[in-house]
């Protein structure tokens, strides 16, 4: 975890200054009382004079803030406790966020402004989500909904990308997907069309039944409707399959309201 202003990167030596910030970070503009950051930084564990280590923290964070805010100081005591003095979007992870949640409004009626954004969501990504904290429970939370949102943007740009090039030029990247996220079956049905475009029927059926194997075997259940349909749709050659969107088109059709089912 490190600190960027401009072209000037600080990076942060101590694990415990560097959680304090993380800490802070992730509650931009809010007074987070001592109390509560002793209790998510020792995990409510009995520290002794954990308020004067909490203070040294604080301290030593300080003076590597010194500089990036510029005429204020960045950390404010305030009300009892301590607030980050910075804009939301200031943070990689809000931004990150936003950047996505523009993609996605964009991504029917501008996929190529869609792609653009995700791409540079994706670039804000330095390593694993909150890398180099301590491993508390106030963070774990919030680093699960990270990694989560950066797989959900790898899937949608691997989707922009297939409705937009070629098939080819995405199925290196979506097979070295699925060897890493095998749980993703979103991921799974995107090779499934890419190798369906690239005129592979028989491998993108074999990569079906290799994920119904593998739910069988360590779960003991069947793919979801979304996946059966997209195999239907490959056995009958839908030509939904050909146009852009038609993985949403079919994804659609296996949601409760289009089953007419209560979800």
């Amino acid at each position: 975890m490190s600190l960027h202003a401009g072209e000037e990167t600080c990076a942060i030596s101590s694990r415990q200054v560097r959680t304090l910030l993380a800490v802070l970070a992730l509650s931009p503009g809010r007074v987070l009382s001592t109390d509560w950051l002793v209790a998510a930084l020792w995990d409510d564990e009995a520290v002794g004079n954990s308020r004067n280590a909490l203070q040294a923290a604080v301290t030593r964070l300080r003076r590597q803030l010194k500089g990036f805010g510029g005429t204020l100081p960045l950390l404010r005591t305030s009300y009892g406790g301590y607030v980050l003095d910075v804009a939301p979007l200031d943070v990689d992870a809000f931004q990150f966020g936003a950047m996505v949640d523009r993609a996605q409004t964009l991504r029917q009626d501008d996929p190529a402004e869609a792609l653009r954004l995700t791409h540079a969501a994706l670039a804000l990504w330095r390593g694993p989500a909150l890398e180099g904290v301590s491993d508390l429970a106030a963070l774990r939370a919030e680093q699960a909904r990270l990694e989560e949102g950066r797989i959900g943007a790898l899937e949608m740009s691997v989707e922009l990308r297939l409705d937009l090039m070629d098939a080819r030029t995405v199925l290196h990247d979506l097979r070295h997907l699925v060897e890493i996220h095998t749980d993703r079956e979103r991921l799974g049905e995107l090779l499934m069309v890419a190798l369906y475009r690239n005129g592979q029927q028989r491998e993108a059926l074999d990569v079906f039944n290799r994920i119904r194997q593998r739910l069988r075997q360590e779960f003991g259940i069947d793919p979801g409707r979304g996946l059966r349909l997209l195999q239907s749709a490959i056995l009958s050659q839908d030509p939904t399959l050909e146009r852009r969107g038609g993985l949403e088109a079919l994804r659609r059709l296996s949601t409760p309201a289009a089953l007419g089912t209560a979800p």
